[in-house]
């Protein structure tokens, strides 16, 4: 945990100093899926959605997920039912298809962001 902590804050830091950790970006000179993920985080962090939006709509639609896979096992646990579980086995993959699908659309929309470069 200090250790996934001291991560996040290192890349916080080098965010602050426009210093990029991104392998690709760093070997191809072209922004990757995940570029601009730190930046738009911070941004909804701060309630900046449009901003957030502009570099990257990956940590919106992940914090949404992540809210409604909270809740969706919160109200498992309450009623005593695995209906999570059984949603991610039986569709396991058209997620995964999904998750492909998101990745190339956002990557196409990154190499097209001014903002990244």
């Amino acid at each position: 945990m200090i250790l996934a902590l001291s991560i996040v804050l290192l890349i916080l830091i080098l965010n602050l100093f426009n210093i990029r950790i991104c392998f690709i970006y760093n070997l191809f000179h072209i922004p990757c899926p995940g570029c601009g993920c730190t930046r738009a985080f911070i941004e909804l962090l701060k309630g900046n959605i449009n901003k957030s939006i502009e570099y990257n709509p990956l940590p919106l639609l992940l914090a949404i997920i992540c809210v409604i896979i909270v809740l969706w096992n919160i109200i498992d646990y309450i009623r005593k039912e695995q209906t999570f579980k059984l949603f991610v086995k039986k569709y396991q993959k058209i997620i995964i298809l999904l998750s492909i699908i998101l990745t190339i659309i956002v990557w196409v929309i990154n190499l097209r962001n001014p903002l990244l470069y």
